[in-house]
């Protein structure tokens, strides 16, 4: 070997004899010493999120940016000419050039690369020196040139050849190099064992092919097999456990190790979103956005970095249900911090960030190697993201920067130091490994089906490489490469093990078309027990086994299997028996809604005070700013009588919105002056829509709250708003749908009964204008300004209504009983709770 050997993984390193230094790794290092900077993560999104509003101005800039990135840094890292791809290109590759071009301009002005550009760049900061480059399957065209500039005389090069078309990206670096001078040896070109027959040639060696039932049975074959090997004196670092992807197979394989006792290493990332700390911060977030409820606050303190609950001081928590940081702090549990400002400069939050994370003792208590690895990795965020410190930012602004944040760092697993390694197929690339387990080679995975990005599709690639306008990669490159990379496997691998699952997540396993062309010789799963568990399973089977955990086990099984197969429900299925009086319940429209679709569900949110997690859509409160907005245009028309109401209300929108930004302390931020022309133009398009106004209408209030009694229920609200029709007064309820709201249960159990629009007919006019004659009420999109309902009184529904309600919380009887068409069940968040599903359409609906 000569000089500094670069390899792709560890143990290739480890076949020559060297430490680890991977091409891109002495790429950066040139970089680095040439005091140039690489954009972290977030910084890199928030970059290419302002380049994509300046270019594009697209609604969501941030889900835009995330949707072009890939395309982004697919031209960066070919160092594509991108003003010749504005002028050559398709209208789609030219938005996609100038996007590219205003990000890199933006990163230049802050003295930063992108990841990508780095062996670009280095190309032209690199000093040459002795190189031994192994273990690479290929080189891109930009790898290839920093090699030139980086190598000097005496450097060796080893890529594969062989006679076939996989290789042909390696027969063309081959005649780059040499019109560069360098000197290309050809030999070598019969492959080995199963690396020779997966290319059609002729050879010794045959391998073995596991099938399994399914995913679970798959990983405890071969960890059974892996722990025999290593329990007969086969070292661990002779056997490797490779799979197609680690993100799906690294958490089952773990678990299963564990179970058996076997030392596992890990050479695999992870979203900082997936690991204890991110999952704090999450809490946080979700606290923060929830107004500091008892319920979100509670999940972060219970956090296990952060203070922890046992069971006693759960149970004492639960019972006193503290609101406050006073009351927390009466239990013993410091609970400030969490009441974040709506807006503040970036600086300061990052400081508050920063002292939370101190205050709360996290740090502290991350004393594992990944714990400890994710908190360096957020602070480390955290200082980038300060920048620059006087920027204000709102605060939903700023807790959406650390949820890209949470998704866009990664962390790497706790490798450990010993144990059989963990892999993905380039990890095993260049090694020389005597025993290989391939898990997971089913079609769909291996390959992994490529995926056509929108931004860039294969086409456009196509069209681009050809026409040598981008050396871009393109689908048939890219099924080249991971053909490549299969082969290197299989070159790698000295005995070889492969399975896959009849059954996965996607349904039937076929097996990967890679395998075909393989001698494979099918082998049976060792029938041994790797674990207690396993044991108590068998012992379980053949009977007589006594087991001091059975009879809780048995009891729970049998709580479930009468859930599923009685024709009733029983105190397991929401008959609680614990009567509400319901004369000391006031109801909103929203609240008789839930419980008059499902009252498990009503049971679970009001009774018990549990809050589901908060539905992805708009901003927190621009839903009360639209309204607010509203209320201020209707009142104005009020004022003028005589005018034309459309007229007066459009006119007054603008001041409506200014009036309720300052009122409810709406924050002032970049995003905002952009998002806030989009809510006026919808407000205005909705006044203007046909529905909006009912001819010869005049509002004469808005936004009125009420309280009453009803069908012999309490309850509250608020009317949006409420026209006169000559002598009638008309009640208009507005919604961002731009269908009917969903009503509640009739008596066939079918979503068909409307209650808010009879509640407010009812109760909300006889309150707020005694004697009053009823002009009718509606719904109103606020997305299109068309009536999507109008009221349609049953009083014997309603009736049969407000009396399944009374009676359910009289009796304590809150059964899941959605309805008839389980719509209901549909987008229910506690379907893990209640087991609902079809299930529920065997019970009775007495």
């Amino acid at each position: 070997m000569r000089g500094t050997a670069l390899t792709l993984n560890r143990r290739a390193a480890a076949r020559l004899g060297v430490r680890p230094l991977r091409l891109d790794a002495l790429a950066l290092r040139a970089v680095l010493d040439a005091g140039e900077g690489v954009a972290s993560p977030a910084l890199a999104h928030r970059t290419l999120t302002r380049a994509v509003q300046a270019e594009l101005a697209p609604r969501e800039a941030a889900l835009t940016a995330r949707a072009l990135s890939g395309a982004v840094r697919e031209l960066l890292r070919v160092q594509a000419d991108l003003g010749r791809l504005e002028q050559v290109g398709s209208a789609a590759v030219a938005r996609l050039a100038r996007v590219t071009a205003a990000y890199r301009t933006a990163l230049r002005g802050q003295g930063l690369l992108d990841a990508v550009e780095v062996v670009g760049r280095a190309a032209e900061l690199i000093t040459p020196q002795v190189l031994t480059v192994f273990g690479y399957v290929r080189l891109s065209p930009g790898e290839l040139a920093f090699l030139d500039a980086a190598a000097a005389e005496g450097s060796v090069l080893a890529l594969p050849w062989a006679e076939h078309a996989y290789f042909e990206e390696n027969r063309r670096a081959a005649e780059a190099l040499a019109a560069r001078g360098w000197t290309v040896d050809p030999s070598g070109g019969e492959a080995p064992g199963l690396a020779g027959a997966f290319l059609g040639q002729p050879g010794a060696g045959r391998g073995e092919l596991f099938v399994a039932a399914d995913e679970d049975q798959e990983v405890r074959a071969a960890l059974r097999r892996v722990k025999g090997l290593v329990r007969g004196g086969v070292p661990a670092g002779d056997v490797a456990l490779v799979v197609p992807d680690d993100d799906v197979w690294a958490p089952r394989v773990r678990a299963v190790a564990q179970e058996y006792g076997l030392p596992l290493r890990l050479s695999t990332s992870l979203p900082l979103s997936r690991t204890r700390p991110g999952r704090w911060l999450e809490r946080v977030l979700a606290a923060v956005e929830d107004g500091v409820s008892f319920t979100s606050l509670a999940r972060v303190l219970a956090h296990a970095l952060d203070a922890g609950m046992d069971g006693p001081l759960w149970r004492q928590v639960q019972a006193a249900r503290p609101g406050d940081p006073a009351a927390w702090a009466a239990l013993g549990m410091d609970a400030g911090g969490f009441d974040w400002p709506e807006q503040a400069t970036r600086g300061a939050w990052v400081g508050r960030m920063v002292a939370l994370i101190e205050s709360r003792g996290v740090a502290d208590r991350a004393r594992r190697t990944q714990d400890l690895l994710a908190v360096n990795f957020l602070l480390a965020e955290l200082t980038v993201l300060a920048e620059p410190a006087g920027e204000t930012l709102s605060r939903e602004a700023f807790v959406s920067d650390l949820r890209d944040l949470l998704s866009l760092v990664t962390v790497p697993s706790d490798p450990g130091t010993q144990g059989v390694e963990l892999l993905t197929l380039p990890g095993l690339v260049g090694a020389q490994v005597p025993h290989v387990f391939l898990l997971g080679a089913v079609d769909g995975a291996l390959p992994a089906r490529l995926q056509d990005d929108p931004a860039l599709d294969f086409m456009e690639r196509r069209h681009l490489a050809a026409a040598g306008h981008a050396p871009v990669e393109t689908a048939a490159s890219l099924s080249r490469r991971d053909a490549m990379t299969f082969w290197a496997v299989l070159a790698s691998a000295g005995h070889l093990t492969v399975s896959y699952s009849r059954v996965g997540p996607g349904g039937e396993g076929h097996p990967s078309p890679f395998l075909a062309p393989l001698p494979l010789d099918r082998v049976a799963a060792p029938d041994v027990a790797c674990s207690p568990e396993e044991a108590r399973r068998a012992a379980l089977w053949q009977g007589g086994y006594v087991d001091a955990t059975l009879p809780g086990v048995q009891a729970a099984h049998a709580v479930e299997v009468r859930r599923i197969s009685a024709p009733d429900y029983d105190e397991f299925d929401g008959l609680t028996g614990l009567a509400l009086n319901p004369d000391e319940w006031t109801f909103s429209a929203s609240q008789l809604g839930v419980l008059g679709r499902c009252t498990f569900r009503w049971w679970l949110e009001y009774a018990l005070r549990l809050k589901p997690d908060a539905p992805e859509g708009e901003p927190l409160g621009l839903g009360r700013l639209r309204h607010a907005a509203l209320a201020h245009a209707a009142l104005a028309a009020a004022q003028i009588p005589g005018r034309d109401v459309r007229e007066v209300m459009l006119g007054a929108l603008d001041e409506g919105l200014r009036r309720a930004e300052s009122d409810q302390g709406w924050a002032q931020t970049p995003e905002w002056t952009h998002e806030r022309q989009d809510v006026l133009g919808g407000l205005r398009g909705a006044v203007q829509g046909a529905g909006f106004l009912a001819p010869d209408a005049a509002p004469i209030a808005a936004e009125r709250p009420f309280a009453a009694p009803w069908r012999g229920l309490q309850v509250r609200g608020v009317v949006d708003r409420v026209d006169r029709l000559g002598e009638r007064l008309h009640l208009v309820d507005y919604k961002s749908g731009v269908s009917a709201p969903t009503g509640v249960q009739d008596s066939a159990g079918r979503l068909n009964l409307d209650v808010q629009l009879a509640l407010y007919a009812e109760a909300a006019l006889p309150a707020l204008y005694p004697g009053a004659p009823l002009g009718g009420a509606a719904y109103v999109s606020l997305k299109t300004g068309a009536v999507t309902a109008r009221l349609k009184l049953v009083p014997a529904e309603l009736d049969a209504f407000t009396g399944r309600v009374r009676h359910a919380l009289a009796t304590g009887a809150f059964p899941p009983r959605p309805d008839a068409a389980l719509s209901t069940c549909r987008t229910c968040p506690w379907t893990g709770v209640c087991r609902g599903g079809e299930r529920l359409l065997a019970k009775g609906r007495a």
